[in-house]
């Protein structure tokens, strides 16, 4: 199963595409859409772009995408749930099945913990994809993560 992780973001949005086989996980693919410095209409146009070219590219069998937190501002949390919607749009206008990860259920499907630090569920990306080095840059590897851990919920024999 290949699956597309997006850690949704107004100035940096991550993906990461990972393939799973049994109980082995293998990047594809990783990086951020960095839309540029423009108004939030324009953003979200890239973004929704950028969105498109990765699904067709990856071709995933599941696009996951992180819900929104709530404790930022009410302003960059209505940003961020746009962002969402571009990129939900875009994957679904493509017949890919689209999922919601909230940040929690992503802590606790790749480290065991909902309340794991970034630290430990990054090293546990790692650990599981087979990764040395830092994973660069973060988004990418929290959009990792969120792939990883719909990957454990829904691949039978994958883990969590």
């Amino acid at each position: 199963m290949r699956i597309l992780g997006i850690d949704p973001g107004s100035v940096t949005t991550g993906y990461a595409a990972v393939e799973v086989s049994g109980s082995r996980t293998t990047l594809v693919e990783c990086g951020v859409i960095r839309p540029g410095k423009c108004g939030l209409p324009e953003r979200l146009a890239r973004i929704s772009a950028e969105t498109g070219r990765l699904v067709e590219r990856i071709a995933p069998d599941a696009v996951v995408v992180e819900t929104s937190y709530w404790g930022r501002s009410a302003q960059s949390s209505i940003k961020v749930a746009e962002v969402r919607g571009a990129i939900i749009s875009t994957a679904a206008a493509r017949g890919v099945k689209v999922h919601e990860l909230a940040p929690a259920e992503v802590k606790k499907g790749v480290t065991g913990r909902g309340q794991a630090s970034k630290e430990q569920v990054e090293f546990m990306v790692k650990r599981i994809a087979g990764l040395d080095g830092e994973i660069s840059p973060k988004d990418a590897s929290d959009a990792m993560a969120i792939a990883i851990a719909f990957s454990n919920r829904a691949v039978p024999g994958t883990g969590a």
